[in-house]
């Protein structure tokens, strides 16, 4: 749905413009999904789905701290 695809995006911390790169489509492309002016197409939202949980991922990989090497 439209609000999905605007909630995903800002779970992302990305504006219009920098998902529209990520993505290989306009800004303007973005705003007609978030708007719900152009359905999402499925291979995009299959896209945008793994862009999410990539970063998802590398989100909880940075938060976590690491633990250092033990020296004997």
């Amino acid at each position: 749905t439209p609000e999905a695809f605007n909630l995903s995006r800002k779970t992302l911390r990305a504006t219009q413009t920098r998902l529209a790169g990520l993505l290989g489509v306009s800004g303007r492309q973005i705003r007609r999904y978030e708007s719900g002016a152009t359905p999402v197409p499925k291979t995009m939202a299959l896209c945008f789905e793994f862009l999410l949980k990539h970063e998802m991922k590398n989100a909880k990989r940075r938060a976590t701290p690491r633990k250092r090497p033990r020296t004997q």
